[in-house]
């Protein structure tokens, strides 16, 4: 094997995640799509999105909906981002308190 090959050999496996739990993958991939998408996407529009089935996405969908971290619209069963990554987005800024103001 040539230094060039082994080298991006060890690239590539530096790369790769150590650990893959694949649900939690696809769940902030889903949270991923909302947030880009700035609007309400139903299942199937993330499902294409992600190439993944409908009935997968609407399983991870009900969890993250449970949790608060998408909310839908009952109207017409949309989701959007939920209050509660507001609310985790907002504990590292609140930690950091005041800053000094520059003079």
């Amino acid at each position: 094997m040539t230094r060039a090959r082994t080298a991006r050999v060890a690239t590539a496996k530096a790369q790769r995640p150590r650990y893959r739990v694949q649900v939690l993958d696809r769940a902030v991939e889903v949270i991923d799509v909302l947030a880009k998408a700035g609007l309400e996407l139903g299942p199937s529009e993330i499902a294409n999105e992600l190439r993944l089935p409908k009935s997968t996405i609407h399983r991870i969908l009900t969890v993250l909906e449970r949790h608060r971290l998408v909310q839908k619209n009952p109207a017409h069963g949309k989701y959007t981002l939920g209050m509660k990554l507001v609310e985790l987005g907002s504990r590292p800024v609140a930690r950091s308190g005041p800053r000094p103001r520059a003079g």
